[in-house]
């Protein structure tokens, strides 16, 4: 089975005004590169602990290109929960690649190893006006296809 979360690459191209940064729903998105590494942190933690609606708050659930669009959400959410529940919980997490488009982009892949199997991520980050912001989260369990 394969199960792809597909966020728009775009969605936080927007900046987001200072009423929105100063939300405790508002999108992440920090100037610095160390908090690259503290978001995916973040994101591992909540789906360690089942914390699926959670976890995605953590990446993509507040950029202003997501408002108004709960289906998408909800569809995001349930992917992430069908992962929990076919293959177990996930017990541990490692980084296997980071990959770096200029100064603007950093692409970052992990394995997670459930209690039935493992996944692979990735979190493409982006550097926007106000710091650094998730604009792609996706997972697959196709281990004969990753290089």
């Amino acid at each position: 089975m394969k199960r792809i979360l597909h966020a728009a690459l775009c969605l936080a191209l927007v900046p987001l005004g200072a009423a929105e940064a100063e939300s405790p729903t508002a999108q992440r998105i920090y100037s610095d590169e160390t908090q690259v590494g503290k978001i995916a942190d973040e994101f591992f933690d909540l789906l360690k602990a089942g914390k699926a609606s959670e976890a995605y708050d953590v990446t993509l659930g507040s950029s202003p290109l997501m408002k108004g669009r709960e289906t998408d959400k909800q569809s995001l959410v349930e992917q992430l929960n069908s992962a929990i529940q076919i293959y177990g919980a996930v017990s541990r997490v490692e980084q296997v690649a980071e990959e770096r488009q200029g100064a603007m982009v950093i692409r970052r892949r992990y394995i997670a190893q459930h209690e039935k199997m493992v996944t692979r991520w990735q979190i493409d980050f982006a550097r926007l006006p106000g710091g650094w912001s998730v604009v792609y989260l996706g997972f697959d369990d196709k281990v004969a296809n990753w290089d």
